[in-house]
C-alpha cells in the first residue's frame, strides 16, 4: 500500500466520467459484433494504475486551501435536447481551490452537455470540446482543472454544428471563458470541511438485451 489504510478513507474516491464519444469502449458494446466485448484490458489495467497514480500523487502534495465558487449560466443554440426539446440545463457550477500563496490548485467545472462535436465522424482518440475548455483553463489558472458532466439525461449534446477539432476546441474554450470571467465574481466559501455523504441503492433493469450482454460477459458487469 502506497498510503496508510490509518490516513486514508478510500470512500473519499470520486469517480467520474465526461461521457464523450471519441475513447476506447470501457463498457463493452462496441465489439467486432454483439457477442464480442469491446473493452482492451490492457488499456483497462493501465487506466486503473494511472489512476491509482494520480490519487498517490494528490495525497502526497496535499495542502491547505481556501475555496471559491461561482454559478452562472452557459446559454448556447448549439446545446439541445434531442429528446425532450427545451429540457436543458444551462446551469455552470465552479469550485475553485486556492493555495496560500494565491495559486489555483484546482479547478472544478460541472455543465451538462455530452462532449459528443466528434460522435461518428472520427477513429481519432479526443476528448471533444473539454479539451478547450482545459487548454484555456491550464492557461489562465494553472492548477489541474476538471469537468464534471452534469445531468444530461437522453440527450442532451451540441448539434446543428461544424464536427470539427477546431470548431469543438472553440466552443470548449467559450466555456472557459466563461468559467474564468464567472471567478471573478466569485464568493468565498466559509465551510472549512469537505464533506462526503454517499448511499447504495439498486434501482430495476428493463432492457434484456444488457441482461443478455451480462451474462455473456459482454459487458461484464453483474446486471
Amino acid at each position: 500500500l502506497k498510503i496508510p489504510e490509518t490516513q486514508f478513507n478510500p470512500s473519499h474516491i470520486v469517480m467520474a466520467s465526461t461521457h464523450m464519444h471519441e475513447g476506447p469502449d470501457v463498457v463493452g458494446i462496441y465489439g467486432s459484433d454483439r457477442m464480442t466485448t469491446g473493452v482492451d484490458s490492457v488499456y483497462m489495467k493501465k487506466v486503473v494504475e494511472l489512476s491509482a497514480e494520480a490519487i498517490v500523487i494528490a495525497w502526497k502534495n496535499k495542502q491547505p486551501a481556501s475555496v471559491r465558487y461561482a454559478d452562472t449560466s452557459f446559454n448556447q443554440s448549439w446545446v439541445e435536447n434531442i429528446c425532450e426539446p427545451g429540457e436543458v440545463d444551462p446551469a455552470v457550477s465552479v469550485l475553485q481551490f486556492i493555495a496560500d500563496d494565491g495559486k489555483s490548485i484546482a479547478t472544478i467545472t460541472n455543465f451538462a452537455c455530452h462532449p459528443t462535436f466528434l460522435d461518428g465522424v472520427t477513429t481519432l482518440v479526443s476528448a471533444d470540446y473539454i479539451a478547450g475548455l482545459y487548454n484555456h483553463l491550464n492557461k489562465t489558472f494553472g492548477g489541474v482543472n476538471f469537468f464534471l458532466q452534469g445531468p444530461s439525461g437522453g440527450w442532451i449534446q451540441p448539434e446543428h454544428e461544424q464536427k470539427t477539432f477546431e470548431n469543438a476546441d472553440k466552443r470548449g474554450r467559450e466555456l472557459g471563458v466563461l468559467v474564468e470571467e464567472s471567478l471573478k465574481k466569485s464568493a468565498q466559501m466559509e465551510q472549512t470541511q469537505v464533506l462526503f455523504k454517499s448511499k447504495i441503492f439498486n434501482f430495476p433493469l428493463s432492457n434484456e438485451g444488457f441482461k443478455i450482454l451480462s451474462a455473456a460477459r459482454v459487458v461484464n458487469r453483474p446486471m
